[in-house]
C-alpha cells in the first residue's frame, strides 16, 4: 500500500468560510480565530502535521453578518 501526497510549491493559500451559529457554549467568531490560530501554530494540516508539517497562518478574517 503506497501513500500518495502532493508537493506543493510555496508560498501557496487556501480559502474557506466557516457558518459559527448560535450555540450552548459562548463560542462567538474572536475566539473561534484564536482556535484556528492555535492550530495553524501547535498542529497543522495535512499528514505531515505530527513532524512539523503542515503549519499555517490566518492572514485574514472577515465577519459577515
Amino acid at each position: 500500500h503506497m501513500e500518495v501526497r502532493p508537493v506543493l510549491r510555496t508560498p501557496w493559500s487556501v480559502a474557506f468560510d466557516v457558518r459559527l451559529l448560535e450555540n450552548e457554549y459562548g463560542l462567538d467568531a474572536k475566539e473561534l480565530r484564536v482556535w484556528f490560530e492555535n492550530a495553524g501554530i501547535y498542529s497543522g494540516l495535512g499528514a505531515g502535521r505530527k513532524i512539523g508539517f503542515g503549519r499555517f497562518d490566518v492572514t485574514k478574517w472577515e465577519i459577515v453578518k
